[in-house]
């Protein structure tokens, strides 16, 4: 399935950068979210223990539209990243698969 076209602002874009609290090697924003529509910020790699999340959902409306399409392809939920190209998520295994494309207004 191609991408979804998201449009969204390049400070919407930085927003997601500057609420990471630990960088990602490889992205520069990324998040976890579950099937109860809850969203959390990467903090360390695989399952985010309850008691080490930080909470994001209600925070910004673009992020949770952004997750809200990634639970329509995955509905489990699961970490998707943020790049200048989009959203990305990764299948174990498989190279990254983006289901959001960012147009820019700005």
């Amino acid at each position: 399935m191609p991408p979804i076209p998201f449009t969204i602002e390049r400070k919407e874009l930085e927003r997601m950068k500057d609420l990471q609290v630990r960088r990602h090697r490889v992205w520069p924003a990324a998040f976890s979210t579950n099937s109860q529509g809850r969203i959390w910020l990467f903090t360390h790699s695989g399952n985010t223990p309850l008691d080490r999340r930080e909470f994001v959902d209600g925070m910004f409306e673009f992020i949770e539209q952004i997750a809200e399409t990634y639970r329509y392809e995955r509905p489990g939920g699961g970490r998707f990243f943020v790049s200048e190209a989009g959203c990305f998520y990764r299948e174990e295994g498989m190279p990254e698969i983006q289901f959001i494309e960012f147009l820019f207004l700005d």
